[in-house]
């Protein structure tokens, strides 16, 4: 009689499919929340809205500065502050930051501009912005504080002239991706083959994938690691009369404990079936981003990411990519977001 091994033993007792299903669920339910996935539906809501946004923006090519009448020439012996949020360019995702500085008494604009644009078109447009507040305050000094791709357009509309803005004097990033995100590089259908969502034949799927592209133009694609835009811009020179300050998240959703538990019991049990082959690729693939492990990662940008050869420091908190807007969860859940808005109020103020 032959020898019966663990794993055959472990066949005639749970379908291994069940076990592959399991161990990825396991791996990305910090994620996904309690409730099981049920794509069509929330993929058709995301599409829908994606798509009523982007028929909003439509044409919309317009960069501005957001401000108070007489912002630049407000009495105040600290630097005017502007705020350049990340893609999409909702003000809002900025919203703690906001609310504390002006609880501090600095004088707070936004910069908004056109999510169609390239970074480095949006980096053009702030710097004439900046060249305008020269033109009406040319002694006031300026803070740029900047969330996810506002800290690229920030740095392109500094560093990409070689004159540069003469008016600036810091720039706080908040999760840059100096180098990219993985993220930037996943499709809708990378994300429901991973969590394996029966979306076979749901014309959804490439439906949600045109829309994000065509809503986030050209930006989506100087995103990826690696792109022309990133490294044209990171063969520039840091401005010598700027301090650089890096803040970057740690707290993003998966335990590196869990993810390679999950990963290595998916592989000793479900490695040599070759229906599970795509899924067990796609799940190492998302189990290994460094954007989404906890201690790497604030769910969106990896730590990795957001160095930057000649900044004055790189600061690490637990922190969520999300935390600094409008978002639902009270402060006791975003106190790595609280202390370092602390940290920019606190460093300003010096």
């Amino acid at each position: 009689m032959s020898a019966t091994s663990p794993r055959d033993s472990m066949d005639a007792l749970v379908p291994r499919r069940f076990l592959l299903v399991f161990a990825v669920a396991f791996l990305f339910q910090p994620c996904l929340g309690d409730e099981p996935a049920s794509p069509p539906r929330p993929i058709r809501e995301m599409t829908a809205a994606l798509r009523e946004q982007w028929s909003g923006r439509a044409g919309e090519d317009i960069c501005v500065l957001q401000c108070e009448q007489n912002w630049h020439n407000q009495l105040s012996r600290r630097p005017s502050v502007i705020l350049i949020p990340g893609m999409m360019a909702n003000p809002d995702s900025m919203s703690l930051v906001r609310r504390e500085l002006e609880r501090a008494g600095f004088p707070v604009a936004v910069f908004k501009y056109s999510s169609q644009l390239s970074i480095e078109d949006a980096g053009a447009a702030l710097r004439t912005e900046l060249a305008k507040v020269r033109m009406l305050a040319p002694h006031r000094e300026l803070a740029l504080v900047t969330h996810s791709m506002g800290g690229l357009i920030a740095r392109a509309a500094i560093e990409l002239d070689h004159a540069g803005p003469q008016n600036v004097r810091r720039l706080i990033m908040i999760a840059p991706p100096n180098h990219g995100s993985a993220l930037a590089e996943l499709s809708a259908n990378d994300i429901a083959s991973s969590l394996d969502l029966n979306c076979d034949g749901d014309e959804t799927i490439g439906m949600l994938d045109e829309a994000v592209a065509g809503f986030l133009g050209a930006a989506q694609t100087d995103l990826r690691p690696g792109s022309p835009f990133l490294v044209k811009l990171n063969c520039q020179r840091r401005a010598n009369d700027l301090r650089y300050s890096i803040l970057a998240g740690t707290d993003a959703p998966l335990e590196r404990e869990v993810v390679a538990t999950s990963l290595a019991l998916a592989s000793l049990l479900l490695g040599d079936l070759p229906e599970s082959r795509p899924l067990l690729r796609s799940a190492q693939r998302f189990g290994s981003l460094d954007e989404w492990t906890r201690g790497r990662g604030d769910g969106v940008v990896s730590v990795q990411s957001t160095k930057l050869d000649g900044a004055s420091e790189l600061i690490l908190l637990p922190f969520m990519h999300t935390d600094f807007g409008t978002i639902d969860r009270d402060d006791a859940q975003r106190r790595g977001a609280q202390e370092a808005v602390r940290w920019i109020v606190d460093s300003l103020r010096a």
